[in-house]
């Protein structure tokens, strides 16, 4: 908040809220034109300004300060063959960094570490074996990954 005001008869203080609604706590120290602070969560600020003489009292519109201004993310993604992102498709495993603005217009840094794994792989032996949708469950042994059952259509 700037002052283009005389200081002269006005007292100031800065009120903090998490949620711009319901409280608003006075700041301990802040009864400047202006407050400074090191934060570490996004905070709505008001400044409350009263009139020594006359008694009016005027309390400012809620600033909210956000600390999204430095969004990082890691995301573990396992899929199989293939995996899309951000655009990209990647059929081997990896890890990828996305630099960009968040929805909120603020720098973002988004890291994708991608796990991918094959579709399985089966073969029958002897080759002349049929099997229909209604055979039953048939156990696998060998192939990759090991073990398993395979049944429906």
């Amino acid at each position: 908040m700037s002052n283009s005001y005389a200081l002269i008869g006005y007292t100031f203080q800065w009120q903090s809220s998490q949620d711009s609604i319901v409280s608003y706590a006075d700041i301990n120290g802040a009864t400047n034109a202006t407050y400074t602070t090191n934060q570490t969560t996004s905070t709505f600020y008001r400044c409350r300004i009263n009139c020594l003489y006359g008694g009016n009292q005027i309390i400012s519109e809620p600033l909210l300060v956000s600390n999204l201004s430095n969004f990082i993310e890691n995301e573990q993604i396992t899929a199989c063959n293939t995996y899309t992102w951000n655009g990209n498709t990647y059929t081997q495993s990896g890890t990828q960094t996305w630099t960009g603005s968040n929805a909120a217009g603020c720098d973002s840094v988004v890291t994708l570490n991608l796990t991918i794994t094959p579709n399985p792989s089966v073969a029958f032996s002897p080759s002349n074996t049929t099997f229909c949708n209604n055979s039953g469950s048939v156990d696998l042994i060998g192939g990759i990954p090991l073990g398993g059952v395979y049944s429906g259509a």
